[in-house]
């Protein structure tokens, strides 16, 4: 049981801590998680046609 616990512990770190660039194909490392407004602001960035990574350096998330 304790295993299983710490494998979903590990696996939820890995999903917070880490964004996916489908552009690219690659994984940001970030310094901490995102909170609900920088994610409302990554998308209406996104959505004017700003790159994730570009996005990500200048909320100076990017670990």
């Amino acid at each position: 049981m304790l295993s299983k616990h710490a494998a979903l512990t590990k696996e939820q770190n890995l999903k917070d801590l880490y964004c996916y660039d489908r552009s690219l194909g690659h994984y940001w490392k970030l310094r901490r998680e995102l909170t609900n407004e920088e994610w409302l602001e990554i998308d209406k960035r996104k959505k004017n046609g700003e790159r994730l990574s570009d996005i990500l350096d200048d909320m100076r998330v990017l670990d």
